[in-house]
């Protein structure tokens, strides 16, 4: 069985990091979890704004 691993972050966009092809985004965890594994890019949400 495999581990999965969901990653929510609050207010940030796709297009904000490195692996997403962002020059200026200094991400190198999250890049490096990546070239690790499976991307979903594709997903929907279903309440895409974040309220408090």
């Amino acid at each position: 069985m495999p581990n999965l691993i969901y990653v929510f972050a609050d207010q940030l966009r796709y297009q904000s990091l490195g692996y997403a092809g962002d020059a200026n985004a200094c991400t190198p965890r999250i890049d490096r979890l990546c070239k690790e594994s499976v991307n979903l890019c594709q997903a929907v949400s279903g309440h895409p704004v974040c309220a408090p």
